[in-house]
C-alpha cells in the first residue's frame, strides 16, 4: 500500500493527472502572466481598484508567499468585461 501511495504522490505523475484542471491559487508572477501585465501594474491594480481580489498571504512573516484565488480573478475579469456594456 505504501508503495502505491509513493508512486501516486510523484510530482510528475501528479502533474500529469492534473492536466485539464485549473490551479486554485496563483502566484504574483502567474497572475501577471494571466492578465498580461507587469508586476508594477498589478501592484497599482491592487492599490487602486477596490474590486480587485485581495491577495492571500500564507504566513505572517514579511517574506511569506502571496497568492491569489483563481476563481476571484476570473470573476473580477468577467465583471470588468461586463462593465463595458453598461
Amino acid at each position: 500500500m505504501k508503495e502505491m501511495m509513493a508512486t501516486t504522490c510523484n510530482k510528475q505523475d501528479y502533474k500529469g493527472n492534473m492536466e485539464g484542471m485549473q490551479k486554485m491559487r496563483l502566484t504574483i508572477n502567474e497572475v501577471c502572466h494571466m492578465l498580461s501585465v507587469q508586476r508594477d501594474k498589478l501592484n497599482k491594480l491592487i492599490k487602486s481598484d477596490p474590486s480587485f481580489p485581495i491577495p492571500i498571504k500564507e504566513g505572517s512573516s514579511r517574506q511569506a508567499p502571496v497568492y491569489f484565488d483563481h476563481s476571484e480573478l476570473v470573476e473580477w475579469w468577467e465583471s470588468k468585461k461586463q462593465a463595458r456594456y453598461i
